[in-house]
């Protein structure tokens, strides 16, 4: 018998469009220019958010469907006021340089490093890249999440999309939230 194998590209692929899936979800501003980090020439343009007085990170990984499926970080997320990083973290696995570049903006006396429950990715970064240290080295962080909890007396967690719901008065489209985002390429546009 002949043995049959899988080919990916006769899959059907849905259509992306970029943006958030509600139309009334909060967008990034059209000022703010994207970036996308896939090679070692482009390092040198994460450079541009040393000494940001405050910085924005978030990663994501696919999903876990079944206890048996691997789960790795496929993208890091970083951004200021002026501009969005995202980082291929599947290209970048224990990459030297992108290591000192990010070591270099998250120990900037000048930054502040801000995420929201992202003690699950720092966790996600020591089992997967055990030889990087910048996830280790942040000169100041604070965790949205963890704050917002305090500040208004809660003991149960509570997700980004009801704090920005609660401060900014409009929904996060949480869309592609389940999405493989270690599946290359990375949609851009």
């Amino acid at each position: 018998m002949e043995e049959l194998s899988y080919d990916s590209k006769f899959d059907r692929q849905p259509v992306d469009a970029f943006g958030p899936i509600k139309a009334d979800a909060l967008r990034l501003p059209k000022k703010i220019k994207v970036n996308f980090i896939g090679t070692e020439a482009d390092l040198e343009v994460l450079t541009e958010l040393i000494g940001s007085e405050m910085i924005g990170m978030d990663s994501e990984w696919r999903p876990a469907i079944s206890p048996y499926d691997s789960q790795r970080p496929g993208l890091l997320q970083l951004g200021n006021d002026k501009a969005a990083y995202l980082i291929d973290l599947v290209a970048f696995s224990d990459h030297k340089g992108l290591d000192e570049t990010l070591t270099q903006v998250f120990t900037h006396e000048n930054t502040l490093c801000i995420g929201f429950s992202f003690r699950s990715d720092l966790d996600m970064f020591a089992q997967f890249f055990p030889a990087m240290q910048f996830y280790k080295k942040f000169s100041k962080f604070v965790d949205v999440q963890e704050y917002y909890m305090k500040l208004h007396g809660l003991d149960n967690q509570i997700g980004l999309a009801k704090v920005a719901l609660d401060l900014l008065k409009q929904e996060i489209c949480k869309g592609e939230q389940m999405s493989n985002w270690e599946r290359r390429p990375l949609r851009l546009s």
